[in-house]
C-alpha cells in the first residue's frame, strides 16, 4: 500500500503553489483516519488537504475531477467561483508568488478577431490602472491567447445587488438614492478617462460592508460581447438587463447614453425588486427591450420620492435623445445627498442578511454534550409533532399530488411499448420482434428513452415526456422510421441525440395524400408542436425521392393558454451536428412568434431551403437564425419567406452566420422571398451579422419570385448585410458522398480567421442505415398500425 501521495499529484500542487513538502507529513495521520481500511487513493490525500484548509472545496473538487491543470491561469491559481455574467466566468484567485487575492474573469473573444481582442484587453488594463478605485473595480491586467482570455481586477469584498435582492428583497428609496449617487461618481471618472462601462446590471454592482457601491470591470462586456441582438440570444435573460434598445436595433457599440439607460433600469430594479423589462427567456427579453418601456416605478414602489422617480423615468427612456444629456443633470435631478442614507446603506451592507446571520450564530454555538442532548430532544419532539399532524405538510402534499406518475406497466417492466419495432433492412420477410425501449432515470427525474439499435423502430408520441432525452445505447445510432404523417412531438424540451430519422412514406402512399389542405399539409419527418426542442447528432432523410419530399422539422407550436402575457410566446429549435438530406426544407415555420432557429455544425444537402417561413413576420415577431460552421451545398436558399401579403411594419429577421459555407444551387439565392407584393420592407428588416462565412461568387444575396412571374434579383444595397465574403470553394469530394467529402480544402477569399469554414466532418455521422432502407424501397415495410 502506498503511504505517500503520487509524484504527479505532488508536482501538480507544487506547480499550482498549493502545497509544499511539510503539509504532506502533517496530513498523514488525517489521511490514515479517512482511509481506514480502504487503499489510500489520491482522492484521500486531496480530501485531507481540503479538511486541513490547504485546499478550497472548489480546488479539491477540480483536482478530484482531473481538472487540476485548469486551476492555474497565467500567474494566478483559482480558489473558488464568483457570481458573474454569462459571457465570462468569474473566480476568486490568488497570485502564486505574491499571494495577492484578485477577481479573475475568463472569457472568449466573441465576434472580434483574436488579435483585436487581445489588443483591446491590454488597452483596457492600461486605462484601468489610472482609474480611481473608490467606486470602480477596473481591469488592471490581462492575458491569454487562442481566443480565450483572462482579466484581473481587484476583489471587492461584498455582495452583488442581485444577491442582496434574492436574500433581502428590494432596497428602500433612500438607499437607492445613495447607490445612484455613488454609481454616477464612478461613471464621471470613466467619462473623464474616455471610457464607458457597457455592462451595468444588478450582477455587476457590488455593495461593500462600508456602504460603498462599486461597479465591476467597466468596459469588459464591450470586448467579449461586441454585438448584441436576436442572433446573440445565448445568455440567461437576466444578463440582458440594461442593454439599451439602440444596441439591438442599430448595432452601435456601448456609449455613455447606454450607461445612463442601464442605470435607470438598475435603479428601477432595486426599487421594485424585479427587472424593469420582463422576459422569461433571452428572445422575449430582447424583444421587450426593443418594444417595451419600463412602467412608472411608483406603481410598484409608491414610497419612491418624486426626484428619484423622475430620474429613473428619464434615464430609462427608450430613445437616447430623450435621456438626460449629462451625468451632472442626473445628479441635479436626484437632489442633495442625505447623510442618513449612507448610514442606512452601511448598516444594510455590514453583513449577510438576517437568515445567514442566524445560521452563522447557530454554527458558532459550542457543541457540548448537554447541548447535543438538548438538540436531540428538540428534534425528536419535532418529529413526533410532525407525525401527529399527518406526516405531511400542505406544501409537500400538494407537490406530491402534482407530480406526474408513470403507468404501472412502466414502473414494473424493464421495457415499455414506447416504440413499435419495424423490420431490419436485411430481413426479406418481416417478422414480429420484441420490445425495444428501455428507460434510464436521469438526475432530473425524467427517464431517458433508450431506443433499440438492432432493428428499425417507430416511436409512440404518447410515450414522450417533457424534457426527456431520446437516444440509443452509448456509441450507437438508432434508426427511427416515421409514418407518412410524421412523428408528432408535442412535449416541451424533448432532446433527440444521435438518431437517424427516415421518412417511410411516398407519393403513392394513400396515407400521405390524406392530409388536409391547410398549413399542416406540408409533409414532414418531425411535426413539432412544442416551443422548444433539440436535435444533436441526428440525420433527416426520405426513403425515396418523390415529387414532394418531406421537410425535416415542421414547427407549428400550439398557442399558450393561461393568464395574459406581456409578450408573445417565444421558442427555440436547436440542431447540432446534424445532416439534412433529400428533404423539402430543414425547418418550416408556418406559425410565427419570437422564434429562434440555431444550427451548429450542420450539413444541408436538401433540395429545399434550410429554413422556411410560411408568412410574413409581424412587428412583434422577431425571427433569429444563428449559424455556426454550417454548410449549405447544392441546395435551396438559406432562408425562404413565403407570404400572402407583406405587413405594413414587418418584424425583424436577424441572421448571425459565423464560419459557414453557403453554396446554394445555381437557381437559388441566399435569401428568397416568394409571394405577391414587393418584399422591400422585408429586405430592409433583414439584419445579417457574423464573420468568416463564404458565399459562392455568382450567388445572389436576395431574390423575389412573384406568383406566376419570373425570379427577380433584389437590390440588397440598403439592407444591413455584413460578414459575407465571396470566393471560390473547393470541397474534398462530391456532394453525394460521406461527411469527409464535405470538408473545405481550399477557398479563395480573405477571412479574418485561419479557422476552416463549414462543417467539421469528424462530428457528423452519415445515415448509412437510412441509405440501406432507401435502397430497399419504402414499400417493403409494414404499414404502421393505427
Amino acid at each position: 500500500m502506498r503511504e505517500g501521495p503520487s509524484q504527479s499529484l505532488v508536482q501538480l500542487l507544487e506547480k499550482l503553489g498549493l502545497a509544499g513538502e511539510s503539509p504532506w507529513k502533517a496530513s498523514r495521520r488525517r489521511v490514515r483516519r479517512l482511509a481506514r481500511e480502504v487503499p489510500i487513493f489520491e482522492s484521500v490525500w486531496i480530501d485531507a488537504l481540503a479538511q486541513a484548509r490547504l485546499l478550497t472545496p472548489f480546488q479539491a473538487s477540480e483536482l478530484n475531477a482531473g481538472r487540476g491543470e485548469a486551476l492555474r491561469v497565467g500567474p494566478y491559481v483559482v480558489c473558488r467561483r464568483l457570481p458573474s455574467p454569462g459571457y465570462i466566468r468569474g473566480y476568486l484567485a490568488r497570485h502564486v508568488e505574491t499571494g495577492q487575492v484578485v477577481h479573475l474573469a475568463i472569457g472568449e473573444a466573441g465576434d472580434a478577431p483574436a488579435e483585436d481582442a487581445r489588443v483591446r484587453l491590454q488597452r483596457l488594463a492600461a486605462a484601468g490602472q489610472s482609474l480611481a478605485p473608490e467606486h470602480l473595480a477596473p481591469v488592471t491586467a490581462a492575458g491569454g491567447d487562442a481566443g480565450r482570455y483572462w482579466v484581473v481586477s481587484r476583489h471587492v469584498h461584498g455582495w452583488t445587488a442581485a444577491e442582496w435582492m434574492v436574500r433581502s428583497g428590494r432596497f428602500s428609496p433612500n438607499m437607492v438614492s445613495e447607490i445612484a449617487r455613488q454609481m454616477l461618481a464612478g461613471l464621471v471618472a470613466l467619462q473623464k478617462a474616455g471610457m464607458c462601462h457597457g455592462g451595468i446590471s444588478a450582477g455587476t454592482l457590488v455593495l461593500t460592508a462600508s456602504g460603498q457601491a462599486v461597479l465591476l470591470q467597466p468596459g469588459l462586456r464591450a470586448i467579449f460581447r461586441p454585438a448584441e441582438g436576436y442572433g446573440r440570444a445565448d445568455l440567461p435573460p437576466e444578463d440582458y438587463d440594461g442593454v439599451p434598445p439602440e444596441r439591438l436595433t442599430r448595432g452601435i457599440p456601448p456609449d455613455m447614453a447606454g450607461d445612463v439607460y442601464a442605470c435607470g433600469c438598475l435603479w428601477w430594479h432595486l426599487l421594485a425588486g424585479r427587472p424593469a423589462v420582463p422576459g422569461g427567456d433571452a428572445l422575449t427579453k430582447l424583444r421587450n427591450l426593443q418594444t417595451t418601456a419600463p412602467a412608472d416605478i411608483r406603481d410598484l414602489a409608491p414610497d419612491t420620492p418624486a426626484p428619484l422617480a423622475a430620474a429613473v423615468a428619464a434615464c430609462s427612456r427608450r430613445d437616447p435623445a430623450e435621456r438626460p444629456p449629462s451625468l451632472a443633470a442626473i445628479m441635479e435631478m436626484l437632489g442633495p445627498p442625505d447623510g442618513r442614507a449612507r448610514k442606512a446603506l452601511r448598516r444594510t451592507a455590514s453583513g449577510p442578511p438576517v437568515r445567514s446571520r442566524f445560521l452563522d450564530a447557530i454554527r458558532q454555538i459550542p457543541l457540548s454534550p448537554w447541548r447535543l442532548a438538548a438538540c436531540g430532544a428538540l428534534l425528536a419532539a419535532i418529529v413526533v409533532a410532525w407525525s401527529l399532524c399527518g406526516g405531511r405538510s400542505p406544501v409537500a402534499a400538494e407537490s406530491i399530488a402534482a407530480a406526474p406518475s408513470e403507468p404501472p406497466e412502466q414502473a414494473t417492466q424493464p421495457h415499455s411499448t414506447a416504440q413499435k419495432s419495424l423490420p431490419s433492412p436485411r430481413q426479406a420477410h418481416p417478422r414480429p420482434t420484441g420490445l425495444g425501449t428501455t428507460r434510464t432515470k436521469t438526475p432530473g427525474g425524467v427517464p431517458d428513452l433508450v431506443l433499440a439499435v438492432d432493428r428499425a423502430v417507430q416511436l409512440d408520441p404518447l410515450s414522450l415526456h417533457p424534457g426527456q432525452l431520446v437516444r440509443g445505447t452509448p456509441g450507437s445510432r438508432p434508426l427511427v422510421v416515421v409514418p407518412p404523417g410524421g412523428l408528432m412531438v408535442n412535449r416541451e424540451g424533448i432532446r433527440f441525440e444521435n438518431i437517424d430519422f427516415l421518412a417511410a412514406g411516398s407519393d403513392s402512399d394513400p396515407a400521405a395524400k390524406a392530409a388536409p389542405a391547410d398549413e399542416n399539409s406540408t409533409p414532414a419527418i418531425v411535426r413539432l408542436g412544442a416551443w422548444r426542442a433539440e436535435f444533436r447528432g441526428c440525420s433527416f432523410q426520405a426513403a425515396s425521392v418523390g415529387l414532394s419530399p418531406p421537410a425535416a422539422v415542421h414547427w407549428s407550436p400550439a398557442a399558450k393558454t393561461g393568464p395574459a402575457e406581456l409578450s408573445l410566446p417565444s421558442g427555440q429549435v436547436l440542431l447540432v451536428d446534424c445532416v439534412l438530406r433529400n428533404v423539402q426544407a430543414g425547418v418550416v415555420c408556418p406559425q410565427l412568434g419570437a422564434v429562434s432557429v440555431e444550427l451548429d455544425n450542420t450539413l444541408c444537402l436538401a433540395p429545399g431551403p434550410l429554413v422556411r417561413l410560411d408568412r410574413c413576420p409581424k412587428a412583434d415577431e422577431p425571427i433569429a437564425l444563428r449559424l455556426s460552421h454550417v454548410t449549405l451545398r447544392s441546395a435551396g436558399p438559406l432562408l425562404e419567406c413565403r407570404y400572402p401579403r407583406v405587413e405594413e411594419s414587418p418584424g425583424a429577421i436577424s441572421v448571425q452566420a459565423d464560419n459557414s459555407v453557403l453554396m446554394p444551387a445555381s437557381r437559388h439565392a441566399i435569401v428568397s422571398f416568394v409571394g405577391p407584393g414587393s418584399p422591400e420592407r422585408l429586405l430592409l428588416g433583414l439584419r445579417w451579422m457574423g464573420q468568416g462565412s463564404l458565399v459562392a461568387p455568382d450567388a445572389v444575396v436576395a431574390q423575389w419570385q412573384p406568383p406566376g412571374g419570373k425570379v427577380q434579383a433584389l437590390d440588397d444595397s440598403a439592407a444591413a448585410i455584413a460578414g459575407l465574403v465571396r470566393g471560390e470553394v473547393e470541397f474534398a469530394g462530391r456532394a453525394e458522398e460521406g461527411p469527409p467529402s464535405h470538408r473545405v480544402v481550399r477557398w479563395q477569399a480573405p477571412l479574418s480567421s485561419a479557422e476552416v469554414p463549414g462543417v467539421e466532418p469528424g462530428r457528423l455521422a452519415w445515415p448509412a442505415a437510412s441509405a440501406a432502407f432507401a435502397a430497399g424501397g419504402a414499400e417493403s415495410f409494414d404499414k404502421p398500425r393505427p
